[in-house]
């Protein structure tokens, strides 16, 4: 229907020389995506956005059919729901996933068909870059037919969660350089906070990062490489092993750990509690609170999973 709709609009009206060349453009756009549904019109925005030049008769083309399809009593939303352009509906749909749904509740929720809902689940599953940051994440189907965005292995799931923030330099110096200045003599948890720094810092303007190098007079190695992405709860575990401790510091689980102490390699049933200068503070099964350095902690084992009926971390 799109397809007809638009070589009809063609023929009422005729352009001539780059606004004609802007309209056959459209039109093959429209062929080599396969767009059939009026609703398609949010795909054909977004494409139009990934094109790169100078696309501003492409844009006036476009808007001037929308224009044309809703003079013919067309309800056309060219960015999604509550006027959410196609990054924000993605980020939105992301969220919207941490729990199961079925597909009509989320047409209903976001008011696009099941044809767009595909091909953002496909984005999510083969990776696609949002705000500069690569994203992949798996999904999962439930017995009744409901889908969420997950990555899991046997034991651990995890979501992902988009957040954004606009910040001012001041605001900007106060997570980065200030909270790592508090953080300098605590190694247990200065590393951790030195990657959400630098999150922030490789987002950052050549202007914006000049500033904040000068008042970098700690010398902190702040970093501007672009960030790997998400990072599934596994990953990261396997990546930096006394991150396990985090993930037991926020679900509140027993665990037991294999650690070296005054020479000797000692095990124990116990609860992460804190941190204390650049110690991991665990109490153990007696209620005796012991503090163990990070490197010192050989394995983590028996780490309590999430069950298949819940549906985030």
């Amino acid at each position: 229907m799109l397809l007809q709709e638009f070589q009809d609009y063609m023929r009422l009206t005729f352009r001539e020389g780059p606004d004609r060349r802007a309209q056959e453009t459209l039109l093959a756009l429209i062929k080599e995506n396969h767009l059939n549904e009026i609703s398609d019109v949010v795909v054909l925005k977004e494409t139009i956005e990934n094109r790169r030049g100078r696309k501003d008769r492409l844009v006036n083309a476009f808007d001037e059919f929308v224009r044309h399809l809703q003079r013919r009593g067309h309800d056309v939303a060219t960015s999604g729901v509550r006027g959410l352009s196609p990054v924000v509906l993605k980020i939105e749909l992301l969220k919207y996933l941490h729990e199961p749904r079925k597909i009509q509740e989320i047409r209903d929720e976001f008011g696009i068909d099941e044809r767009q809902i595909r091909r953002i689940r496909e984005d999510f599953r083969n990776g696609f870059d949002l705000l500069g940051q690569p994203v992949q994440v798996g999904e999962r189907r439930t017995r009744d037919n409901r889908y969420l965005t997950v990555t899991e292995d046997e034991n651990f799931r995890s979501t992902v969660h988009p957040i954004v923030s606009l910040l001012n330099l001041s605001q900007v110096y106060q997570i980065t350089i200030l909270t790592l200045d508090a953080l300098k003599s605590q190694k247990a948890m200065y590393d951790r906070y030195l990657t959400y720094a630098n999150h922030v810092y490789s987002q950052l303007s050549d202007y914006a990062r000049g500033i904040i190098d000068r008042a970098n007079v700690n010398d902190h190695p702040l970093r501007a490489d672009k960030p790997e992405g998400f990072l599934s709860e596994y990953d990261m575990f396997d990546s930096d092993p006394s991150s396990w401790f985090i993930y037991l510091l926020k679900k509140g689980a027993q665990a037991d750990i294999t650690f070296v102490a005054d020479g000797a390699v000692g095990n124990a049933r116990v609860i992460a509690r804190g941190f204390e200068d650049d110690k991991f503070e665990f109490e153990t099964e007696n209620g005796e609170s012991i503090l163990i350095h990070p490197d010192d902690i050989l394995a983590f084992a028996n780490v309590v999973g999430y069950s298949s009926d819940q549906s985030d971390i």
